[in-house]
């Protein structure tokens, strides 16, 4: 779902919610924010469907015009799933998003402002089992915290790093029921 006549970007308007292809090895995409984030307050809520071969490996990263990544979360091919929020990662251990397995991967981002420690939470939800009415409670696979940031994020970033990976029903939102 990438504009062309946009050097193959589309607009981010509110809420959304795309859908993506089916993506092989070595494919990537950028899609623009039409409303960029900052991260300096807040939270900011990420929700999409993925599955993968049993040598997928993928990333989701969102980003600037300085390549300034300051929340993602990648699944290597074995499947270990790598929280990334403010400049640090944390890694599961592998096998957390099984091969051949549709889930909802949900990542909430958390920053009570630019001089105090962000963040990132990472949930696997099988695909088929709808999100929870809130985020409180919720028992995160992995958690990222520590980093500083209050850049502004202008672009999402989707990446096949091996095999083939389905990636669908992209939500980014302020707040949980955005996302729902």
């Amino acid at each position: 779902q990438f504009d062309k006549a946009a050097g193959g970007r589309k607009p981010y308007r509110g809420p959304v919610e795309e859908k993506s292809p089916v993506v092989k090895k070595g494919a990537a995409g950028v899609q623009m924010l039409e409303n960029p984030v900052s991260l300096g307050r807040g939270n900011l809520f990420v929700s999409f469907l993925a599955q993968r071969d049993a040598g997928g490996a993928f990333q989701v990263n969102f980003s600037n015009a300085k390549k300034q990544v300051r929340l993602g979360v990648s699944v290597d091919a074995d499947g270990t799933v790598t929280s990334k929020g403010a400049g640090v990662m944390t890694a599961s251990a592998p096998g957390l998003l099984r091969a051949n397995t549709a889930y909802r991967v949900v990542l909430k981002f958390s920053n009570n402002g630019k001089d105090h420690g962000a963040v990132t939470r990472v949930k696997l939800l099988p695909a088929d089992v709808a999100l929870p009415s809130s985020s409180e409670g919720i028992d995160w696979d992995v958690a990222t915290a520590g980093g500083k940031t209050g850049v502004t994020q202008d672009r999402v970033l989707l990446k096949a790093l091996a095999g083939t990976v389905a990636l669908d029903e992209l939500r980014v939102g302020r707040t949980w029921a955005e996302i729902r």
